[in-house]
């Protein structure tokens, strides 16, 4: 008898469906404007229309202070994908932050926009000089 090795075969569906990929480009003209001694105002432009991947869910800000106290790594999630500026408070005064947003799709995040820097105001005196 003559035996015939099985070929594999692969099934594909009639039409395969893959879910879109995460945003391939950061969100564009990111800007950082101190609003006081201790916020920041951050704001954007979604990324490319071809770079989106789908549709925008939401957006996230980071942010670390480069000088100052609390130099940790902060990140503010789940921004509505209507908002295109954001608002960091509760910043140190007179210090100078690292800002980076990114846009996020169902799939997952995409990449971080390129830092921004930005100092935020000194303090305004409590009172008069002695």
């Amino acid at each position: 008898p003559v035996t015939v090795p099985a070929t594999p075969t692969l099934h594909l569906p009639a039409s395969p469906h893959l879910s879109s990929p995460a945003p391939s480009a950061p969100p564009q003209k990111v800007t950082c404007v101190s609003t006081g001694s201790t916020t920041v105002r951050v704001s954007w432009v979604p990324p490319p229309a071809a770079s989106r991947n789908g549709v925008i869910t939401q957006y996230s800000v980071a942010y670390e202070a480069v000088d100052g106290e609390d130099r940790g790594r902060h990140v503010v999630d789940s921004i509505s994908r209507e908002h295109s500026s954001w608002d960091l408070v509760g910043l140190e005064k007179w210090t100078e932050y690292r800002v980076w947003v990114r846009a996020h799709t169902d799939v997952g995040p995409g990449p971080e926009s390129s830092p921004v820097l930005v100092r935020t105001d000194e303090d305004v005196p409590s009172g008069p000089p002695r």
